[in-house]
């Protein structure tokens, strides 16, 4: 669940300019500051993975956020902050490859 903090804070807090290029460094001192703390058995690789899958997440909870306050009296500057955390948030997960985390569609049962 952590995961899910970490890339609501580097993905939508975060301007695009200021972290293009840095994600490995900034998951790696995550990591870092888990296993400091006594974390173990949480591989590099799976913390990347769910990194990459909380990103995703964080996509879709802008979106949610973003319809349940586009009423007739919502503020224009209320609107412009969700498409701008919404805008983030994909870069975010366009920018670390966060498809790469998920299941081959094969693997879905229809």
């Amino acid at each position: 669940m952590a995961s899910i903090d970490i890339a609501f804070l580097i993905g939508g807090s975060t301007p695009h300019v200021q972290r293009l290029g840095r994600h490995e460094e900034l998951l790696q001192v995550w990591h870092g500051g888990l296993e400091k703390g006594g974390v173990r058995d949480y591989s590099l690789a799976d913390a990347r993975r769910d990194l990459q899958l909380a990103a995703l997440r964080c996509m879709t909870t802008g979106l949610a956020m973003h319809g349940f306050s586009m009423g007739p009296d919502t503020p224009v500057r209320v609107a412009l902050f969700m498409d701008d955390a919404i805008q983030r948030h994909a870069a975010y997960a366009v920018e670390i490859e966060a498809w790469q985390a998920l299941p081959e569609p094969g693997g879905f049962k229809v």
